[in-house]
């Protein structure tokens, strides 16, 4: 049998080799997440981002839409960016014998989150915002329910624009009658004005010429770009 030993010199050499360095510990790289900028109320919901910045998923934004883009549903929803001071101007510019209403419009628009200015579109096409000068063809009926509400379906001709026992309507009960109509007939669609005259008129041209009375008011009688 043979002996083997080990000199210090490989002593030295075998334990140096050993000796092996503690493991590097890596670092995650961080990384700048850049939000883009959003505005509260919108129609979407952020649900997360990227790691390992963390969303706060509780907030509702909504996309900017011109004010001219009334059959969005955000602009058809929107009863705050006018004041009554601003339907008053527009009651005035036709005419209309309404004037003195502009607060109990804002109200009820607000009421139920829907257009004023939309509304008072929808009134001119319909009675010409009740201004006989405009059309000396215009009866009580359409002066006192100028939306053209039917409440009372079961009556002939122009009677069905009065209430069921007969009486002329209120200014606030034609709008709100107007406002719940419109509300009901465009439902949750993305073109609400669109879907909405399909049966609120008979008419094709119903849309397209509430929409350009719209865009007069809000740019031409309000001054409004935005």
């Amino acid at each position: 049998m043979s002996n083997f030993s080990i000199n210090n010199g490989e002593n030295s050499k075998i334990a140096s080799l050993l000796k092996f360095a503690p493991p590097k510990t890596i670092q995650p790289e961080e990384k700048t997440v850049t939000l883009p900028k959003l505005k509260v109320n919108d129609s979407f919901q952020i649900s997360s981002l990227s790691q390992p910045t963390k969303a706060n998923t509780n907030l509702s934004f909504v996309a900017e839409k011109p004010l001219t883009a009334i059959d969005s549903r955000e602009v058809f929803h929107n009863s705050s960016f006018v004041t009554a001071g601003d339907l008053e101007k527009i009651f005035k510019k036709y005419g209309s014998p309404h004037q003195g209403k502009g607060q109990a419009m804002l109200d009820l628009c607000q009421k139920y989150e829907i257009n004023p200015v939309m509304m008072l579109a929808i009134m001119q096409k319909e009675s010409s915002m009740g201004n006989r000068r405009n059309n000396p063809h215009l009866n009580d009926e359409n002066i006192a329910n100028p939306w053209s509400v039917h409440f009372s379906e079961g009556a002939k001709g122009i009677k069905k624009l009065r209430l069921k026992d007969g009486s002329l309507p209120t200014f606030e009960q034609s709008l709100e009658g107007a406002i719940k109509t419109m509300l009901n007939l465009s439902g949750d669609s993305d073109t609400p004005l669109s879907q909405a005259g399909k049966k609120y008129s008979v008419s094709s041209t119903w849309t397209p010429t509430v929409k350009s009375m719209y865009t007069n008011m809000v740019k031409n009688i309000l001054g409004k770009t935005g």
